[in-house]
């Protein structure tokens, strides 16, 4: 705190301690500590590989501010330190370097991937390169997602061409792409790799080239250089665009709070009776959709929930146990009759079910809409109405009249990819018995966004409204 007679801080260690310092550097930070953070430059050793090209970030969020109209911020996190709700406030985090970044402990390694997967499971974006020749990060690397990712479909595969990264933001000549690998998690490419260049064919790293940006000083290099910078640099924006969707918060908006309920049997019986369903249409696309709902659930109405989601299959006979079904999935799927003749019985029997396409998947809701006519022949899916109580506060939610859908668009077979924002009441469609609502269907993606995931290519509602039509959908069943 400041000197409460002089004004002035003081700090302790190095030049800090001189007050004319100190308190330089607290208004730097007052003045720039709630920009938005761009992302953060992950320091995971002691030595300084971590950091071979001091200036990289800062030039690439210089070249981004004005591309986006924003003023943002960087920092660096030392990750042998910070806790994975540190590590949330960054929505990018860069690891650069060129020898091994593994931990030599086999404990600080297990450490080191169970906090990376933590914090990619809860939207977070993890960007990696090995700067020049780098086979030793590249040997390293390699094996850490394997740690951060011990199951077999999670694995490092090379993005094709028509990947959205290589024209989220802005076009890069073929001439300048170089191999990316990724790994397909959640609802998008969550982890991406640059690996070095063959030895026999040696070249700059993308940070090394941001590096070397000058934008204030143009013709100092060679013209070949120079677009080689400038193609780092468009690189760069693409990877930050397709990992931020454009869409950055105050750092305090990735806090995320640890779910710190009990699970009981009593409470899964008294309270809340909430089952993820397991089936053959990709359910396993967004694995944390319905563990963010129940904390939001917690968080936004001071609902108590059980810490983990439950998974059943349709012919489960502890199906009858809960209150509502949580269905997603994106791909083309077909139930067998003694599924559908199950999950008849659960919905008449008081049960709700409640599904949404992930990513707007209309493989996955066309096949949803096929089940449910067979399933109910007479009783056809139709649209919920937009006045409807279900999306009022009568059941103790939140006034849903307006909400926000992305509607992915592309400015050309090559041009930068955006998602416009759809105004508009929430459009679901439903199946009623006896009254109320047993099935509700959102043909736009809701499972994403609870996952925090933001993906250009996703045809859904916004992280915010798709939390309270969730939450509202939930308070609804339960008081049937």
């Amino acid at each position: 705190p400041p000197d409460a007679l002089s004004g002035f801080w003081r700090g302790t260690g190095h030049a800090e301690n001189d007050p004319l310092i100190a308190t330089s550097l607290a208004l730097l930070f007052l003045s720039k500590g709630r920009r938005p953070t761009l992302l953060a430059k992950l320091q995971y050793r002691a030595d300084p590989d971590w950091n071979r090209h001091p200036n990289d970030v800062a030039k690439l969020t210089r070249y981004v501010e004005p591309r986006w109209g924003l003023d943002l911020t960087w920092q660096s996190v030392d990750v042998r330190t910070a806790s994975v709700e540190d590590l949330l406030q960054c929505p990018v985090l860069l690891m650069t370097g060129s020898l091994d970044p593994r931990p030599s402990s086999p404990e600080a390694l297990q450490t080191l991937a169970d906090k990376l997967r933590a914090y990619l499971e809860r939207g977070g974006f993890l960007w990696a390169e090995a700067n020049c020749t780098g086979s030793e990060f590249d040997k390293g690397f390699r094996a850490l997602v394997e740690r951060i990712f011990p199951e077999p479909e999670y694995r490092l595969r090379l993005l094709p061409p028509e990947h959205p990264i290589w024209r989220a933001e802005e076009s890069v000549d073929p001439k300048y792409h170089r191999p990316i690998l990724g790994v397909e998690f959640g609802c998008r490419t969550s982890l991406i790799y640059f690996p070095p260049h063959p030895a026999q064919s040696p070249g700059p790293s993308l940070s090394c080239l941001w590096e070397l940006a000058q934008p204030n000083r143009p013709g100092i290099f060679p013209a070949a250089v120079q677009e080689q910078i400038e193609a780092a640099l468009s690189i760069g924006i693409n990877v930050l665009a397709y990992a931020t969707n454009r869409e950055l918060k105050p750092k305090e908006y990735y806090l995320r709070r640890l779910s710190s309920g009990e699970r009981t049997d009593a409470l899964v019986r008294g309270r809340l009776a909430i089952a993820s369903l397991r089936h053959p249409g990709g359910c396993t696309a967004a694995p944390r959709a319905l563990r963010s709902l129940l904390e939001a659930l917690q968080h936004e109405v001071k609902l108590r929930v059980p810490t983990d989601p439950v998974e059943l299959t349709l012919t489960d006979e502890a199906l009858f146990d809960y209150h509502l079904l949580f269905m997603h999935g994106r791909s083309a799927f077909r139930l067998t009759p003694a599924e559908r003749d199950q999950l008849y019985k659960f919905l008449q029997r008081g049960g709700t079910l409640f599904a949404n396409a992930i990513c707007g998947s209309q493989a996955f809701a066309d096949s949803f809409r096929q089940e449910m006519a067979l399933i109910f022949p007479k009783a056809p899916l139709e649209r919920v109405p937009a006045g409807d109580p279900i999306w009022t506060t009568a059941f103790g939610g939140f006034d849903l009249k307006t909400v926000s859908r992305r509607d992915p668009q592309s400015t050309g077979s090559a041009g930068r990819l955006r998602a416009a924002v759809r105004q508009g009441p929430p459009a679901f469609e439903g199946i009623k018995i006896d009254g109320r609502w047993a099935v509700l269907f959102s043909p736009y993606d809701l499972s994403c966004a609870l996952e925090k995931h933001d993906s250009l290519e996703c045809y859904g509602y916004t992280r915010d409204d798709a939390a309270r039509i969730a939450i509202n959908v939930v308070l609804y069943a339960l008081q049937q």
